[in-house]
């Protein structure tokens, strides 16, 4: 491939790129229609989500060293494939099992395009202008994992949740025509030797573990013998992985990757990164519908500020790190960032949306000036023949840090849900002996309001739907509608009152959860000042001459 024709690649690896990561998070504000159309309940219905998230962050790095040795193009055709003709198995599910298992071998597709665009984007570009290219890889990377609820939003309402799969078919149809046309095959010699079948079976089985305990453990319980037993399995595996790469002539993961602090840095960075992005993300979804009232649609529409800011942000960042390295870029985007969330301690409920707008504008920012520098900084740092399983670590990082975070940031909220229930309840109750309603009619409202308990408004969050109250529903039940009918003015402006208490309350919950979320982004500051400026040597072609194997 001529150089002249990178811009062409890159086109071709962000198309990719993007229906991959798109559909890790687009699925999510489907799960309440696809749980009602097909005829399942909640904790079947989040395996299509969890399926999807075990098989990606398991595969990624195998999938990065696969392609090193046995050509990008190939695998990186081969992954689109894969998830093109999943998605449509996946639209044309009528059964929750069936509807599961192509989300499952879905996520093989999309482990191998994320890591494999990544590298074909590095190697193509000469060292001057490898940071505008991961700019805006990075960007379309941010803006596809941002813009998949609004996007999903919009196509379960219209036109059906299946189509957030069958959109899938003509645009995998277009890369594949695209990536043939454009793309030439490259591969390492080095990296033809035997392939490291311990030291993938070992790291497969600890972030398998890992990642199945983060997503099950506020279900099952921390302290179970399931979780623990997963916490262990992860532990003894990885140390054990270790072990293997350290003896091992040609390891999967070359540990002398880390001796770089780069590529350390970087890769607890974008973990930490990931903590704060998608939690903090989902979180400001549900808090818009929980507190505000919004729809599923208008939560996803409002969110918008958040995607378009890291897309006009991330080239522009991109060639910066290109002029003055990706240290300043880094620092100042994870203290943005790590502020927008913190700012978000401050919602108080009720807010009109400029409120809570400008926050997602100064997030967008943040994440826009770190992802881009962040990524040119890790794949500045590995040689040509480690560019898919460098890139296969990077974003096997940021995938854990996503995992890890929402599991966090979850079990956060619910920890502070007791509490804050329980002030709401004596504030409830508070106005209901204000009221002037008849004595029994307060009583049985009083002792509705005690009976509320926190998985209630728990269950809400997770299905990002606000609480609903009709006193007078309940009084006329109780009483009939001789007691319920002259009263019913008062008891509907009751209602709304008592939801206001409880949503207000709830509030706190959010805000603890933004709180620590901000917290895990600004212990990213500290490494960023380890992070250096790319080496100009590169695994990329020297300017004005293009890479062997690429052309």
């Amino acid at each position: 491939m001529l150089v002249q024709h990178k811009w062409l690649v890159l086109g071709a690896a962000v198309f990719g790129l993007f229906m991959a990561v798109l559909d890790a998070s687009i699925v999510n504000i489907a799960i309440p229609t696809i749980q009602r159309d097909l005829h399942t309940d909640i904790e079947t219905v989040t395996w299509v989500l969890n399926a999807y998230n075990l098989v990606f962050a398991v595969l990624l790095i195998p999938a990065g060293r696969l392609a090193d040795r046995f050509g990008r193009k190939r695998l990186f055709l081969i992954g689109i494939i894969i998830f093109s003709l999943c998605s449509l198995g996946a639209g044309l599910s009528q059964q929750i099992e069936v509807l599961i298992a192509w989300r499952t071998v879905q996520a093989i597709g999309s482990a191998i395009m994320v890591p494999v665009s990544l590298a074909i984007v590095t190697l193509v570009f000469p060292a001057h202008q490898r940071g505008l290219a991961l700019g805006i890889w990075g960007a379309m990377a941010g803006v596809a994992g941002a813009v998949g609820p609004t996007l999903g939003g919009i196509l379960t309402e219209y036109v059906g949740w299946q189509w957030i799969f069958l959109i899938n078919v003509p645009v995998g149809l277009v890369a594949v025509l695209a990536g043939l046309a454009i793309l030439r095959e490259s591969r390492e010699p080095a990296a033809m030797h035997r392939m490291d079948l311990a030291g993938t079976a070992l790291l497969s089985i600890s972030l398998f573990a890992l990642t199945l305990a983060l997503i099950r453990g506020q279900e099952v319980g921390w302290s179970s013998l399931f979780i623990t037993g997963l916490f262990a399995t992860w532990a003894v595996s990885g140390a054990l992985f270790v072990l293997v790469e350290s003896i091992v002539s040609h390891p999967i993961v070359d540990l002398r990757m880390l001796r770089d602090r780069t590529f350390s840095a970087a890769s607890v960075i974008i973990l930490l990164f990931g903590l704060g992005f998608f939690g903090g993300l989902f979180f400001v979804i549900q808090y818009l519908a929980v507190v505000e009232g919004y729809s599923t649609l208008k939560a996803a529409f409002a969110v918008t500020p958040f995607p378009a800011c890291i897309m006009l942000v991330g080239p522009v960042a991109g060639r910066l790190t290109d002029r003055f390295g990706p240290r300043p870029l880094v620092i100042v985007g994870m203290l943005l960032f790590g502020a927008a969330l913190f700012f978000g301690w401050y919602l108080g409920g009720e807010e009109p949306y400029p409120q809570v707008a400008w926050r997602l504008v100064l997030a967008g920012i943040g994440a826009g000036l770190t992802f881009a520098p962040l990524t040119s900084a890790v794949m500045g740092t590995v040689a040509g023949g480690k560019a898919g399983v460098g890139a296969g670590v990077f974003n096997a990082a940021r995938q854990v840090g996503f995992t890890l975070g929402l599991a966090i940031l979850v079990a956060v909220f619910i920890a502070a849900l007791p509490a804050r229930v329980t002030v709401a309840q004596e504030q409830a109750t508070a106005l209901v002996e204000r009221s002037d309603l008849p004595a029994p009619v307060k009583q049985g409202i009083i002792e509705g309001i005690a009976s509320t308990r926190a998985e209630e408004l728990e269950e809400a969050v997770r299905s990002g739907t606000k609480p609903t109250l009709d006193l007078y529903d309940r009084v006329r039940q109780a009483a009939g509608p001789e007691v319920a009918d002259p009263l019913r003015p008062t008891l509907d402006e009751l209602s709304q009152e008592v939801l206001a208490v409880f949503a207000k309350s709830t509030t706190k919950a959010f805000n603890r959860a933004f709180l620590v979320a901000a917290i895990f982004v600004w212990m990213g500051v500290l490494p960023a000042f380890l992070v250096g400026r790319p080496s100009t040597a590169g695994p990329g072609p020297a300017p004005g001459k293009p890479r062997a194997g690429m052309g």
